[in-house]
């Protein structure tokens, strides 16, 4: 039995099992005192007045706003049965370092007042040196064991690596629960991946995968984009992933190949589902499109793997910006052009594969006729996550031209092979690309507007 003092108008979620929670609200602008009994998979609360309890599936359903930086990763935390805390919108950054070409290479996230668990991002384009100051993140992650076998590749300054690790409140270790692979090209198109590599989720191993064209001919002005789920045959048990990485994934787990092999050796297929979609694209067209691979995301299976992914585009979400402190930006504004540091190099995999696996961020509700936040009575439930995608709209959709200088410095590619040290950038020296990602940059634009926000395109006919 424990005791909890609530605030006003606060909302506290209790992990009870691996699928299920109950939400309980303070409705009365009092402070109440409330005492549970935790027994295994059922909560029950005794209070005084102004409590409403409901049950909640614990899946990407129901997700909603109360799907939680604290109910991450959550396969390793609901197993613990722990008591989680209210995230409450209330992260703040508490770390970071940064590449050679000043972008970041990790960021660290936390709940501060409600004492969630730290959220991190580890990332480096593949092309940057394995020594020098910025060679490694702040707490060790080195470049040449997160980059893997892209390592300095032909094409390694187009292509992103990244981990995502959340704190075991229990261990008090970083566990990674996500991998990733964005590589992009200078006509538009992407090649991203994104692997499950929580140790205790029951789809360890299995990797969905985007590849993405821009259309000509007939379908000019649409996208394809090739979906594709692959179980791997993993039949020992599953490794357990830290950040920060002692070596390469790959090494860690010998039966995970390196992300960057072909799809054919990262597991089993099984579906691939190819879709063509654009700015002029119906909801209810794009709803239809996804069926398919959404009824293979049904399976229980994958019910960890969908909570992890929930829980990075909460990551994400995270706005209106991280602060940057100017370090290793050159030119005569330094602090100038931090500021336009919006967004890192990790947004590609989380517009793709939002609409998929985040239902919440699909907006179904907008189906329904006459429907309006402004005429909801609760319309914080529910969670768009805005934060993941805004800036790209911003950027090309409306043209702001400033932030497309800002996420031209994130995603171009300045310092070539090695990444030199303190390249500049279009935006702080004037300078043009090695590789450009201006196209692709449209590309994550338009298919945000198409996936997210279908009707800013009626607007700018």
């Amino acid at each position: 039995m424990f005791l909890v003092l609530f605030e006003v108008g606060v909302v506290c979620t209790f992990i009870v099992d691996k699928r299920n929670c109950i939400t309980t609200e303070i409705s009365k602008s009092r402070l109440c005192f409330v005492k549970f009994f935790l027994r295994k998979t059922v909560l029950l609360a005794i209070c005084k007045k102004g409590i409403s309890e409901k049950s909640e599936s614990f899946n990407n359903q129901n997700s909603g706003i109360f799907m939680s930086s604290q109910q991450v990763g959550a396969a390793h935390l609901n197993s613990n049965y722990q008591k989680i805390k209210l995230e409450n919108m209330a992260q703040q950054q508490t770390n970071q370092s940064f590449q050679n070409d000043g972008n970041f290479n990790l960021l660290d996230l936390k709940d501060i007042n409600f004492k969630g668990p730290t959220m991190r991002i580890e990332t480096y384009r593949a092309s940057h040196p394995s020594d020098g100051e910025f060679s490694k993140t702040i707490v060790g992650t080195k470049a040449i064991d997160l980059t893997g076998n892209d390592y300095l590749k032909p094409e390694s300054n187009q292509v992103f690596r990244h981990i995502f690790s959340v704190e075991n409140f229990k261990t008090k270790e970083q566990v990674v629960t996500l991998e990733f692979r964005e590589k992009f090209y200078e006509d538009g198109s992407w090649d991203i991946k994104m692997r499950d590599v929580d140790y205790l989720s029951n789809s360890y191993g299995a990797v969905a995968v985007c590849n993405i064209s821009p259309c000509r001919g007939k379908q000019k002005g649409n996208y394809e984009l090739k979906y594709q789920i692959i179980n791997p045959d993993l039949k020992n048990t599953n490794n357990r992933i830290i950040s920060p990485l002692p070596k390469p994934i790959s090494k860690i787990d010998s039966k995970l190949k390196d992300i960057s092999s072909e799809n054919a050796a990262l597991g089993k297929l099984v579906i691939e589902k190819t879709i063509y979609i654009g700015l002029n694209t119906p909801q209810i067209e794009t709803e239809s499109l996804f069926s398919d691979l959404s009824n293979i995301l049904s399976d229980k299976k994958y019910s960890s793997f969908i909570t992890n992914v929930i829980a990075y585009q909460r990551f994400g979400d995270f706005r209106d910006k991280c602060i940057h402190t100017g370090q290793n930006l050159i030119g005569t504004n330094r602090q100038l052009a931090s500021e336009y540091m919006l967004v890192r190099p990790y947004r590609s995999g989380m517009i793709i594969f939002a609409r998929l696996f985040d239902s919440s961020m699909a907006k179904k509700e907008y189906l329904r006729k006459g429907f309006s936040l402004w005429t909801e009575s609760n319309p914080i439930n529910f969670d768009h996550k805005p934060g993941v995608y805004t800036v790209f709209i911003l950027s090309y959709i409306l043209n702001i031209e400033i932030y497309q200088l800002g996420l031209d410095k994130v995603h171009s590619d300045y310092g070539g092979i090695p990444m030199k040290l303190k390249p500049g950038s279009k935006l702080e020296t004037g300078i043009d690309p090695i590789k450009s990602a201006f196209r692709a940059n449209r590309t994550l634009a338009e298919i945000a507007v198409a996936f997210y926000e279908p009707y800013i395109a009626s607007l700018l006919k």
